[in-house]
């Protein structure tokens, strides 16, 4: 295991600038649903009341680059050299264990919620039993460059959040002290959102004792299918029922984040990290459920363009912008 203190020293001069990938030229984009222009039509009547709430790992981020796998927020605290290998050894049982269920179209809900409660929580006790301060976050995330970014357009996005005042709630059942600690680091107006009250982030909280070593998590966790839930208990204070949200998520129930909320519109974008035309079978059955669940689907772990051009549609009222990346139209 590596010492925070000693990481630190030997990254002192080094610059970390390579979190974000460049643009994603495989990328398609699907409309799913009929009425979607009926939605951005709404949507354009009170652009004061856009929202966003997303998704955070595989959704701001990118699950693949050149090929490999990249980090959840969750794997960079897993792979860092701040965690023991016995932790790494026990963690891969549990996902052995329990992933195979996330996806599964063949169980019920309550049987796959249960098993996804008891994955989540095995794995917080895990952490608890390594040595690990509030400074290791911010040494994990520069540890991970080349195998932790996020989607191209990310700048884009939050420029526009910051000049039209549009909040946004980022919910993950990843670790919260790295979504932010990596927010901070590529976003330079991440403290001035954060200020203005214009952007959430609820994830997996540690509590510290006076010395900043990691003692406990804060309760109830959150994990795959208790987003709604969570939300609606932490936002309820803020909804005001006129709301039109932007749903995005990599998940088939991520858009379940809001179903407890009272909002006017919605409009549900998918990222879906393989090609359209995969002849995978397990792919394609969820590619049907995608289908039926959201409106729009970008495929092949694409960009976050769509999403920009979409927000600016709605705030100036154009209905003809054109992709940054040349002249074709979305």
């Amino acid at each position: 295991m590596l010492d925070s203190n000693d990481f630190n020293k030997e990254i002192k001069n080094k610059v970390y600038t390579n979190f974000i990938t460049d643009y994603n030229h495989k990328e398609s984009i699907k409309i799913m649903k009929e009425d979607y222009d009926q939605k951005i039509s709404e949507f354009k009547k009170n652009p004061e009341k856009l929202m966003i709430v997303t998704d955070f790992d595989f959704t701001l981020t990118k699950k693949y680059f050149e090929q490999n796998h990249l980090y959840s927020s969750y794997c960079v605290l897993e792979k860092s050299e701040f965690i023991s290998d016995n932790f790494k050894v026990k963690n891969q049982e549990l996902f052995v264990k329990y992933s195979k269920y996330e996806n599964d179209l063949t169980i019920d809900f309550s049987t796959k919620d249960l098993l996804m409660q008891r994955w989540f929580q095995e794995n917080l006790e895990l952490i608890l039993e390594e040595n690990i301060n509030k400074e290791s976050f911010s040494s994990m995330i520069l540890q991970a460059e080349k195998k932790f970014y996020y989607r191209y357009g990310i700048n884009e996005l939050f420029d526009l959040i910051e000049k039209h005042n549009i909040p946004i709630i980022i919910i993950s059942g990843g670790i919260h002290e790295i979504i932010e600690e990596s927010l901070n680091h590529v976003l330079p107006q991440y403290k001035t959102l954060k200020n203005k009250n214009l952007i959430h982030v609820i994830a997996n909280k540690f509590k510290y004792d006076e010395n900043n070593k990691v003692i406990g998590y804060v309760e109830p966790f959150v994990y795959t299918f208790n987003k709604g839930e969570t939300l609606k208990r932490i936002f309820k204070e803020y909804n005001t029922g006129d709301e039109n949200i932007i749903v995005m998520g990599d998940h088939i129930n991520d858009i379940d984040t809001i179903k407890h909320l009272d909002y006017n519109n919605e409009i549900k974008i998918g990222f879906i990290n393989f090609e359209e035309d995969s002849e995978d079978e397990q792919k394609l059955k969820l590619l049907e459920a995608y289908q039926l669940r959201y409106d729009v689907l970008i495929f092949n772990d694409g960009n976050l363009n769509f999403v920009n051009n979409l927000m600016r549609n709605i705030l100036k009222g154009s209905t003809s912008l054109k992709n940054e990346k040349g002249d074709e139209k979305i």
